[in-house]
Order: structure tokens, then sequence, then C-alpha cells
């Protein structure tokens, strides 16, 4: 922005016969403050711009607000509408994708929990119509018994436990009465708390409560 003279200034630089005046400062100095002040208030209401009242929104040109996506339901609808009281949270894909027949019985495997399940158990827990729908269909999971891993009391116990177990099985013996065992193999008695924290917990308990166990 520059500004307006009303005095004569110079044209062209090699011209001295008029003052060189270019920008406010000169305006200022040949003409004074008011004019200085009057020329750039003008210029700043020149470029504002007037204020438009907001639009007025028709209740009918509301757009309503998108929710939130629901989460996947493949694996979650009550198990009541597919009749029974059971557990919610199961659809037919889930049951397909987790549970296994155990061929030849009524049990099933359920391959997260890792544990065989009842028949009247499942059902419960899945809800008696899915249950038997999952059972029609020729496309569910079936297990033989004998692939099914070691069990104990319907929960699956891993390789190192069973392993452990087998040891124990052969060199310790429980002395009835009391908290010590006998080591076979380093002829001494021991208290099982000992044997706990040599072999671990899972193991020992295995150990105790097998049938197989040797008593003294």
């Amino acid at each position: 922005m520059l500004p307006t003279f009303n005095v004569e200034r110079r044209a062209l630089d090699t011209d001295d016969s008029l003052p060189k005046l270019t920008d406010f400062n000169d305006l200022h100095v040949a003409e004074g403050i008011a004019l200085v002040t009057q020329q750039i208030d003008a210029a700043i209401a020149s470029l504002q711009v007037p204020v438009v009242p907001s639009a007025v929104v028709a209740v009918d040109d509301v757009v309503p607000a998108i929710s939130a996506p629901l989460p996947d339901t493949a694996f979650a609808a009550p198990a009541a509408a597919n009749g029974g009281a059971g557990e919610d949270g199961f659809t037919l894909a889930g049951l397909l994708a987790r549970f296994s027949l155990i061929i030849g019985e009524r049990r099933v495997w359920d391959s997260v929990e890792q544990m065989v399940m009842k028949w009247p158990a499942y059902a419960a827990l899945v809800g008696r119509g899915l249950a038997s729908e999952w059972e029609a269909r020729i496309d569910k999971r079936t297990m033989r018994q004998s692939d099914l891993p070691k069990i104990k009391r319907g929960k699956a116990v891993d390789e190192a436990t069973m392993s452990t177990s087998a040891m124990l099985l052969a060199r310790y013996t429980l002395l009835y009465g009391t908290e010590t065992v006998w080591d076979a193999e380093n002829r001494m008695v021991l208290s099982l708390s000992a044997l706990r924290a040599a072999y671990g917990g899972d193991s020992v308990k295995f150990w105790q409560e097998n049938l197989c166990r040797k008593n003294d």
C-alpha cells in the first residue's frame, strides 16, 4: 500500500527541482500525521470482510451423528437366544473354531481352556439349542481319545509335568502320616517342601494325587 500525495513531487530520479516523496514517512513530513492516519484507516476499512450472519439450520437439515462401529459379533451372541440359559458370548462360528467332539463319547474338548467337558456342562455353557446345532454340523472338529493331551481332573497337563511326575513315582515314597518322603536314589528322607522346591509344585501335586504313588 502506497500513500497518495497532494503536493507536487519528483517524477524522475534525475529531476532535482521537486522533493522525492515515496512512502508514508515522506507523507508525514510533507503533509502531516493526520493525512497519514486518514489514508491508513481508509485502506484498512476497504480490506474488512462484512460479517455474514450464520444461516439458521432447520431441524430437518441436521445430520445425525454417526455412532462408533459396533464390535465384531462373530463370537458374541446371547446363548439364551439359542435355546439355553448358558453363558453369553457364543455363536456357531465361535463353537466350530473352539470346540472338538471326542469321537465315540458325549464329551467335548475346549481348545481355549485346554480341558475336557462333559456334554451337560458344555450345553449349559453355550446354550442347549446352540450346542445341538453345533453337534449336527458335519464340519465341526473332532478328536480321538488318543489325540487328547494328558488330562488331570479334566485339565491338560504339560509334558514336562508328566515327565517329572513319572520320575517322582519311580524314585520317591511318601512316608505315611508325615510330610516327608523317602528318596530311593540318595537313600535319605526329604520334606515335601524340599521336593516342591526341587521339582515344582505342579509336578509334586500330580505325584501326590497319583494312585500309583508308593507309600510306606
